[in-house]
């Protein structure tokens, strides 16, 4: 049994295995979102835009992993269960904050509500806490500043079975990091 592990952070990941060059395109271009409604601008159904794109993608593949760029945890639960055994996995991103609630699924798909942000946590959502306080309750328009410490890396790690595309272990990452110096910054 062939397996990948991947590594998923806010719109991104990288094989943990040695995965051909070819393969990682491939696998790379078959990485899609499923654009949330619920408190964001209303667009076209995240469900039935990822029926149609899981059509298209079955035939050239069985590892498909769904970004869910989503507000509303129950709306990313929902999609989770409805894709649960036609994909491998659905990751929540959007909300910044890590969830504790991953799982492999019934039918196979690996899924957590949100994967949790890279940056400074010690912060409103990786923005200096004064100024997000000063936006709240002024309400007037300030420049946002990026939180330079206590800087977490979030992500998962996602074991995917390569003949069955079926999840076979999802884990949670959170690494404290140094802070970000202003060397750094414009890197």
């Amino acid at each position: 049994m062939k397996r990948t592990q991947l590594y998923i952070e806010e719109d991104t990941f990288q094989t943990l295995q040695e995965i051909s060059h070819e393969q990682m395109i491939s696998i790379s271009e078959l990485v899609r979102k499923a654009i949330r409604r619920v408190y964001m601008k209303e667009i076209d159904c995240p469900f039935r835009i990822a029926d149609q794109e899981i059509e298209k993608l079955k035939p050239e593949t069985n590892l498909i992993i769904v970004d869910v760029h989503a507000e509303a945890t129950s709306e990313k639960m929902a999609l989770g269960w409805y894709l649960d055994g036609r994909v491998s996995a659905v990751i929540g991103t959007h909300t910044h904050v890590q969830t504790v609630d991953e799982i492999i699924l019934p039918g196979g798909t690996a899924f957590i509500t949100d994967v949790g942000m890279t940056g400074g946590h010690s912060s409103v959502i990786g923005i200096i806490k004064e100024d997000a306080v000063t936006r709240f309750l002024t309400q007037i328009p300030n420049r946002f500043r990026i939180a330079k410490d206590d800087i977490k890396f979030c992500a998962v790690s996602v074991e995917i079975d390569q003949n069955t595309g079926k999840a076979l272990k999802i884990e949670r990452i959170r690494i404290d990091m140094p802070p970000i110096n202003d060397e750094m910054e414009g890197d």
